[in-house]
């Protein structure tokens, strides 16, 4: 959604013009006793951006009581990138409207190419490899997500764009009983068991590098087959070797 001007909404290209947005605030305060000002936001709303400070953010509130009577104290905020994390879910804000008469999906399952807010910071970003001009990032994100078994939401809101990533039940998949009746904690001990049978001198942090384990639960699987009597150590820690119990 584009940013536009309206009798409640006031657009500034930077704060260098802070004398007129007074002004037009003013004008607008006295029809409808409230309104918005944006800074960094062209008259035809392209958004081109502009460096703020703690200072910059305290000179447009001082200059707005000072020069407005009666007394307002305008809410001053600056609208950036917000990173979430939660137990289930991490989501991942930006201030930033979705373009008018777009929707991800158009992005995702279409071959809709990219709309540039601003060509030349884009056109730099692209030189230096940090970014592509395809349009294609909200498509791979989605595929890379798919293939991971991610799910994956993303939101066009009235403030901005979300995308949020859940993240897997662990708990639930390792109590998940697969096809063949076995568990995903069983499917590990048999692969150990499996690694051991060719290499029986394999160590745990061996064993845990070649079944992508980590050496933890490696060891925690080894000391339960020696419980259950399914496998044994033959000797010493260091030159002894491992043998599996039939």
């Amino acid at each position: 959604m584009k940013y536009k001007e309206t009798e409640t909404v006031e657009l500034k290209k930077s704060t260098s013009e802070l004398k007129e947005a007074i002004i037009s605030i003013c004008a607008i305060l006295n029809k409808h006793q409230k309104g918005k000002l944006y800074f960094g936001i062209k008259n035809d709303g392209t958004v081109v951006g502009q460096q703020i400070t703690d200072v910059t953010l305290r000179h447009v509130s001082q200059t707005a009581a000072e020069h407005i009577e009666p007394k307002i104290y305008p809410t001053v905020t600056l609208e950036s990138n917000e990173v979430a994390v939660f137990k289930n879910r991490i989501e991942i804000y930006n201030p930033g409207r979705f373009p008018e008469d777009y929707s991800p999906e158009d992005f995702i399952k279409g071959k809709e190419h990219s709309i540039l807010r601003n060509p030349l910071i884009a056109n730099a970003l692209y030189l230096a490899s940090d970014i592509e001009r395809w349009g294609s990032g909200l498509r791979r994100i989605n595929d890379e997500c798919k293939t991971a078994g991610i799910k994956v939401e993303f939101n066009s809101i009235k403030s901005g764009f979300a995308v949020i990533f859940y993240r897997p039940d662990m708990k639930a998949k390792q109590e998940m009983v697969g096809k063949g009746g076995k568990t995903t904690v069983e499917k590990s001990s048999e692969k150990i068991l499996a690694h051991i049978i060719e290499d029986k001198n394999a160590s745990a942090n061996e064993i845990a590098q070649k079944l992508r384990l980590s050496q933890r639960a490696v060891e925690k699987q080894i000391a339960k087959l020696k419980e259950k009597g399914l496998l044994r150590r033959i000797g010493p820690d260091k030159g002894g070797h491992w043998e599996v119990v039939r």
